[in-house]
């Protein structure tokens, strides 16, 4: 299990016997992959590879171990126009996943949101909660329209 502590992934079990250098390198990698999975899912393979400058073959055996890990999951997504075949493998977060790393999150946020309201003022908060909610909206409405209208795939 991983949790985010200053904006990286680390397993939450205790230390073990040291690690080679290119453990910890895939430790890093790994580390971006989950932020990015988390930042952008559901995502591909292939926009990870692009967004973190690594082939598609190299973030699915990042992401195979962090499925394997129980933080993510694949969702399979039917893309419009897509034609025959499967069905797109998407990633994102797993239950596990979002309460290993939520808590941090919400700590975070809430001392964010605590300095806002002290510096600029409650309306300062509530303006940048309208925004954020509007460019949520705005970027999962496609998506939930496209899962129809089943509340699991949503």
């Amino acid at each position: 299990m991983y949790s985010m502590t200053n904006a990286t992934a680390v397993p939450v079990a205790g230390p073990g016997p040291a690690a080679s250098p290119a453990a910890d390198a895939d430790e890093r990698t790994r580390d971006r992959v989950l932020s990015a999975v988390l930042e952008h899912g559901p995502v591909s393979a292939a926009e990870l590879g692009d967004m973190l400058g690594f082939t598609p073959a190299a973030v699915r055996r990042h992401l195979d171990h962090l499925s394997r890990a129980g933080v993510i999951e694949v969702k399979r997504v039917a893309r419009p126009g897509a034609g025959a075949g499967r069905p797109a493998r998407r990633y994102v977060l797993s239950s596990q996943g979002q309460s290993s790393l939520g808590n941090d999150y919400l700590d975070i946020a809430a001392l964010a949101l605590q300095q806002l309201q002290k510096v600029a003022g409650p309306d300062a908060v509530r303006a940048f909660a309208v925004e954020r909610f509007a460019d949520m909206v705005k970027r999962y409405a496609p998506e939930i329209e496209k899962a129809g209208p089943d509340i699991r795939d949503r």
